[in-house]
């Protein structure tokens, strides 16, 4: 195998064992045995260890989830479908993996917030991107600039919010009744 493939294989099993059981409860062990990679190929890439991979692991899993998101709205026919598309594909994907996946980001977010700043402020910033993807395609539908970030910060908190309940309650209805509301929001937004 080439050292690509093995930085990939890193990233990617530390990627889900965090966005699974987050940051602190997965080790160097766990993510070396998960990716069949040596300890040596860990350092490597990632001088600083478990950190390191970590702060690569969400800005990598933040940009795909944003591609996702910005691939569903962009494809909808109109902002509220689009809205609803992405709450109902969080419901839907939260549900088959039998509510072990939902946001990586959140889920490692809510433990390092006030114990690592750089991890913390990697988060921060995949956050923001998102907010900003979100209120640049508020924009376009015709929501007045402010209006349009305030949008996109109440979108991300009632995803955040709705995978939280969903996962704690083993019931996708949260994501789905966070999914109305943003959708009437949304609608309330085009409307005024």
């Amino acid at each position: 195998m080439t050292s690509t493939t093995t930085r990939e294989r890193l990233l990617g099993s530390a990627r889900t064992l965090f966005q699974r059981q987050g940051f602190a409860a997965t080790g160097i062990k766990q993510i070396l045995e998960v990716s069949d990679a040596a300890s040596a190929s860990l350092y490597h890439f990632y001088p600083g260890g478990k950190h390191d991979l970590a702060a690569d692991a969400i800005r990598t899993s933040g940009a795909e989830y944003q591609a996702l998101v910005e691939s569903v709205l962009d494809s909808a026919p109109d902002p509220c479908a689009g809205v609803r598309a992405c709450f109902d594909g969080a419901a839907s994907t939260v549900e088959a993996s039998g509510y072990q996946d939902a946001c990586p980001i959140a889920t490692v977010a809510s433990e390092i917030a006030n114990t690592d700043d750089e991890l913390r402020q990697a988060c921060a910033d995949v956050f923001d991107s998102w907010i900003d993807a979100a209120a640049k395609r508020f924009r376009a539908a015709g929501v007045k600039p402010a209006a349009a970030r305030e949008l996109a910060v109440t979108f991300i908190m009632l995803l955040e919010g709705g995978f939280l309940m969903a996962r704690v309650r083993r019931d996708a209805a949260p994501l789905r009744r966070a999914g109305r509301t943003m959708e009437a929001l949304v609608r309330a937004s085009l409307d005024s």
